[in-house]
C-alpha cells in the first residue's frame, strides 16, 4: 500500500494510537492478511481468521515505530484483561505450570524483573463451559521463539486488541469468532532473550529444544520450551502459527533434517492442507512480498525445533524417543 492507503487501513482497523505525524518524511509499508483456515481431516469444519499487521518504518526523524518493551507488553496485556474481561485472560506459566521450575525462585532478569512467560486466552467466556469447554476449535499463536525477531509481538498484540476492539463494535465476523473459538497467544515465547534483545534463552536457542529428532539430554533445557509443552500437554491446537524475523517467507511442515531427501524436503501428510492455508494467506498478503513453501526448501532443517515437534512428536517415531 501506499502511505496514505496504510494510514486509512490503520485508522479503519482501529488503531488510532498509530501516530501519522510527520508522515511526508516517513516511508510506512503495511501487510495485512485476513485468512479463513478450514482443516476438513480434523471431522468437522474448523474456520479461523488470522490477522497478520506488519508495519516497516524508515525514518529520518523521530517518526519511526518503537516496539513494546518486555515490561510493557505484558502491561498491555494486563490491561486488555481488565478492559475486557470476558473475552480475555492472562496467565505466567511459571505459576501455573509449577513444575517447569521446580526451585520456584527467579530463573532470569528480564528488564530489571523476574522474568515470566505470558501466556493469554481470548475467547468468549460467558460461552465456555460443559462441553464447550473441551470442544471449541483452539488455536496458538507464538510471538518471538527468538528474542531478537520482535515482528511477532508487534502482530499478536495488535492480532489480540483488534479482535476484542472490534467483538465490541459489533464485527459480526469476529464475534463469531470468539463466540466459537479459543486463540492462544504466547506474545514473548522467549520473554528473556526478547528482554535482553538476545535470540537464546540463556545462552540456549528454544528452537533447538524440542523433543523431536533430538537427544534427550538436550531436550526442555528452556522456560521457553517447557512453557510452551506444558500448554500443548493440555490442549488440542487445530492451528498453531509461530513468528521469526530476519526473512520475509510463509512456511509449513517438514523443517527437519529427517525429512529431507536429496537436499529436498519430503511431504508431509497434510501437505495438501498446509499448502491450500499457506495460498490463501499468500493471495492475501502477497506472493511475491512472501516465498512460499515447506520450511527445509524456504528456510533450513533443524533438530529439535518447535514447528515440525507441534505438528509431528505426537505420532511420528522419532529417532531419538523420549520415554
Amino acid at each position: 500500500f501506499g502511505s496514505r492507503a496504510c494510514q486509512n487501513l490503520l485508522l479503519e482497523l482501529g488503531f488510532a494510537a498509530v501516530s501519522m505525524q510527520g508522515l511526508s518524511t516517513v516511508a510506512l509499508r503495511c501487510v495485512a492478511v485476513v485468512g479463513i483456515v478450514r482443516l476438513a481431516r480434523l471431522g468437522k469444519a474448523l474456520a479461523f481468521a488470522l490477522l497478520v499487521l506488519q508495519q516497516v518504518w524508515t525514518a529520518s526523524s523521530a517518526g519511526a515505530y518503537k516496539y513494546k518493551s518486555y515490561k510493557e507488553t505484558l502491561d498491555y496485556f494486563k490491561n486488555l484483561a481488565r478492559q475486557y474481561p470476558m473475552l480475555v485472560d492472562t496467565w505466567i506459566a511459571q505459576d501455573v505450570f509449577p513444575e517447569i521450575l521446580p526451585t520456584r525462585k527467579p530463573w532470569a532478569d528480564c528488564n530489571g524483573v523476574p522474568c515470566e512467560t505470558l501466556i493469554v486466552r481470548i475467547t468468549n467466556k460467558k460461552t465456555l463451559d460443559g462441553d464447550e469447554a473441551t470442544s471449541r476449535p483452539e488455536s496458538l499463536f507464538s510471538g518471538a521463539l527468538h528474542g531478537n525477531e520482535p515482528a511477532g509481538v508487534l502482530t499478536v498484540t495488535e492480532l489480540a486488541g483488534f479482535l476484542c476492539s472490534q467483538y465490541e463494535k459489533g464485527n459480526t465476523e469476529i464475534q463469531r469468532l470468539v463466540d466459537g473459538r479459543i486463540t492462544w497467544i504466547m506474545p514473548m515465547t522467549n520473554a528473556h532473550g526478547y528482554a535482553h534483545h538476545t535470540r537464546e534463552e540463556q545462552g540456549m536457542d528454544p528452537n533447538r529444544d524440542f523433543a523431536y529428532t533430538q537427544k534427550p539430554s538436550k531436550c526442555m533445557m528452556t522456560q521457553t520450551g517447557r512453557a510452551v509443552n506444558e500448554l500443548f500437554r493440555r490442549h488440542l491446537f487445530q492451528f498453531t502459527l509461530t513468528f521469526h524475523s530476519g526473512m520475509r517467507a510463509l512456511t509449513y511442515e517438514w523443517g527437519s533434517n529427517n525429512h529431507l531427501r536429496n537436499g529436498k524436503s519430503t511431504e508431509s501428510p497434510d501437505d495438501r492442507a498446509f499448502n491450500e492455508v499457506g495460498e490463501q494467506l499468500g493471495n492475501v498478503a502477497g506472493r511475491a512480498w512472501y516465498p512460499f513453501g515447506k520450511i527445509n526448501d524456504v528456510v533450513y532443517a533443524v533438530d529439535g525445533g518447535m514447528e515440525d515437534w507441534s505438528y509431528g512428536a505426537g505420532w511420528e517415531a522419532s529417532p531419538y524417543p523420549i520415554t
